[in-house]
């Protein structure tokens, strides 16, 4: 497992969040990684080489030895503090940043006379930057256990005595950072799975479970956005359930929510990775299909219909099967905006039920492209 794997993967045990909720809580790190590391790395490079002047009063024979090696590794350290630097993640530049400059203090240490013992101090309050970068125990792990071998090889360069009392202190600090993280991690990862699930429900439908339309609504000005700007394809689906109305009636609502879930799942099958799938409310759902053609638009398209007519629904003990009405809007010029080129796939879906229903209608022949938006215009 790559470090940037180690130091990220969430704690495991009860409590372990969601799928979508880990996620968030990773991409929450990572983001409040990025903002700092900016904003606090080079103050703590700066601090590790100011430290010359302890070594200049420890040891003035070896000051500047151990001065040089101080700003050789904070000059080692500065690229992981811009992502520009290095093209990594957050977690793994403060992870690199954290090595150099642990490495940096304690390499300096051992070259003073009695360096490690006196500045042990310094070595230590490193141990407490690692909860702030690692959120699991491999992590901690991963992090502290290379400055740990190279502070140990140093020590049994030197006296015994200095390896007992400098190791004793060491693991001390390492078990109380351990817990640090521990606590830390899990308060932090309490907290941003709240956050998450309450983002999740804002934008997701409470009974499909499928993005609502306020989520839909921002992702198709974005997809229109974005589209215009690259100059590639994109196509909605406007997805209405054909008499879904006599299904409420005859079995009640409760089926009706069966069914409505039953054409969500089938839709989210055939659009898979294609797409973005969602319910707009009632009976009518939305897919946004990012760089598709008219001719992929219209396979997609099929897909959806072929995979809601194939599902079967069971309803007080009897098999129903439904079907939906597809239309199709693709972008063109004529669009001034999303709300033009929905306005068209609506349309063409209505033209579907009027042509006899479980049908593709497609608007996204010029001709028909710009009648539509046209007519949404107005």
């Amino acid at each position: 497992m790559m470090i940037s794997q180690l130091i990220s993967h969430p704690l495991s045990g009860q409590g372990t969040p969601s799928r979508h909720e880990a996620d968030f809580v990773r991409q929450r790190t990572e983001a409040e990684l990025a903002r700092l590391l900016p904003r606090v790395g080079p103050g703590l490079a700066l601090l590790v080489v100011l430290y010359t002047g302890w070594d200049l009063l420890l040891d003035p024979a070896n000051a500047v030895q151990s001065g040089l090696t101080r700003l050789l590794f904070a000059a080692l350290a500065a690229p992981a503090f811009w992502a520009s630097g290095l093209p990594w993640t957050a977690q793994g530049r403060a992870c690199w940043a954290y090595w150099m400059l642990s490495a940096g203090v304690i390499l300096a240490m051992a070259q003073l006379e009695g360096g490690l013992s006196q500045g042990s101090g310094g070595i230590l309050i490193g141990l407490f930057l690692i909860p702030f970068i690692a959120s699991s125990s491999a992590g901690f792990l991963a992090i502290a256990l290379p400055p740990t071998l190279l502070l140990f090889g140093c020590l049994l360069r030197g006296p015994l005595p200095e390896l007992a009392s400098v190791g004793l202190t060491y693991g001390a600090g390492l078990a109380v950072a351990f817990l640090q993280m521990r606590i830390t991690s899990g308060l932090r990862a309490a907290s941003l799975a709240v956050q998450a699930r309450l983002e999740w429900d804002a934008s997701h439908d409470a009974l499909t479970r499928c993005p609502n339309r306020a989520w839909l609504q921002k992702e198709a000005a974005h997809a229109f956005d974005r589209a215009r700007r690259e100059g590639a394809g994109l196509a909605f689906a406007m997805i209405d359930i054909d008499h879904f109305k006599r299904v409420n009636d005859r079995f009640g609502h409760a089926a009706g929510d069966q069914v409505l879930k039953g054409v969500a799942e089938a839709c989210q099958r055939a659009v898979g990775q294609a797409g973005h799938f969602g319910r707009l409310g009632g009976e009518e759902f939305l897919c946004i299909f990012p760089g598709a053609s008219e001719e992929s638009a219209l396979i997609h398209g099929e897909r959806i219909r072929a995979e809601v007519e194939a599902a079967a629904h069971l309803l007080d003990g009897e098999t129903l099967k439904v079907t939906v009405s597809v239309g199709l809007g693709c972008l063109s010029e004529h669009h001034a905006d999303w709300e033009q080129l929905l306005a068209g796939a609506d349309e063409a879906m209505y033209a579907a039920k009027q042509e006899g229903r479980n049908r593709v209608k497609s608007a996204c022949s010029r001709a028909d492209a710009r009648s539509m938006a046209m007519s949404a215009a107005n």
